[in-house]
This record gives C-alpha cells, structure tokens and sequence, in this order.
C-alpha cells in the first residue's frame, strides 16, 4: 500500500511565483518542494554556502588584483606615452642631427675644394712670381735675397741692398730702385 499524505501551504504572490519558476525546471511543484527538502536534509546546503562564502573571497581578492592590475597598466600607459614623446623627441633631434652632419659633409667638400683651388692658385703664382731683378747699378741681375724695400709716397721701391735707395737718377748717380710696388689706395692715402 502506497502512503500518500497532503499538505496545505500558504504562500504569498511572490512566493508562489518563486514556486511557479522553480516547479518549471523540476517538472512538477511536488518535484520542486521536494528537492528543496532533500537539499535542506542533506547538509549540501551548507556547503554551498561555504563554496559561496569562499567564491566571494576569491572575487574579491580578483577584483583587488585587478584593480591593481589596472592601476599598473595605467602607470605603464604613462610611462609608455612619456617613453614615446621622449622616443620621438630623440628621433627628431636624430633627423636634426643627421642634416646638420649633411651640410657639415657638403660646406667640408667644398671646403677642401676651394683649399685645391687656392694651393693650385698659389702654385701658379710662386711659378710666375719673380726671382729675380736687373740692378741697374750693378748691370746685373740681382737674387730676391739680396732686395730691400724702402717706402715712398706712391708705394714701395725695391732696389739692391748694396747700394743705398735712390728714386731717382742724377747727372752724378744712378737710380738704384729696381721695381715698384703700389699701395693700396687707403694705405697710401694714410701714408
């Protein structure tokens, strides 16, 4: 024989639309009211608890470290955004750097062009440059060695060392200024 019993149970609306959902996912209210019982008698209620109670520590230690985590990810940010202005800031003088040493190369080109340029000017006018002058005291030519200069109003007369500067030749003596030299026309004009 099968023992049956009923139970009466007053519910309030928001209680019985807790037994109305629940009794959706067990099938039946019976099977609903049941399985709430033999969870309540087999002490499995408290363990949930206690795996709630240490879930809920352990989401609050993982929101801690997030939190930091985040904080350092913010700090990290920052520190990445300073690193790269400061990244380009170097590049930028890099790029600067890289054209100053351009037109470094360029100005030490033309530079060591333009000191060819006068050595070989230089060459041409010590070759072309006069070693020698006619003494006409002597009636000979005379070694650059061997020349004085005297300053005058109109430039500079060079004559032989040997003799004394004379600019001009008389009835008695000659000339001995071999060459002239002019002054520049402000030197002169100071003279």
């Amino acid at each position: 024989m099968r023992f049956r019993r009923r139970v009466v149970l007053e519910m309030l609306p928001d209680e019985n639309d807790l037994l109305q959902r629940v009794a959706k996912a067990h099938g039946t209210m019976r099977g609903a009211l049941l399985t709430g019982l033999r969870l309540l008698e087999s002490d499995e209620l408290g363990q949930l608890r206690a795996t709630v109670a240490d879930l809920e520590s352990k989401l609050g230690k993982a929101q801690q470290q997030l939190s930091a985590t985040k904080t350092r990810r913010d700090e990290q940010t920052t520190t990445a955004a300073k690193t790269h202005s400061e990244l380009e800031r170097v590049r930028a003088s890099a790029r600067d750097a890289r054209a100053e040493l351009r037109a470094i190369k360029s100005a030490r080109t033309e530079a060591d062009k333009l000191a060819r340029d006068w050595t070989q000017y230089a060459h041409r006018l010590e070759n072309l440059a006069i070693r020698h002058l006619f003494c006409p005291s002597c009636n000979d030519f005379v070694p650059e060695k061997e020349w004085a200069e005297q300053p005058t109003r109109e430039g500079v007369g060079i004559y032989h060392k040997t003799h004394d500067y004379r600019e001009k030749s008389n009835f008695l003596a000659t000339a001995t200024a071999m060459a002239w030299r002019k002054l520049p026309r402000e030197r002169a004009e100071r003279s």
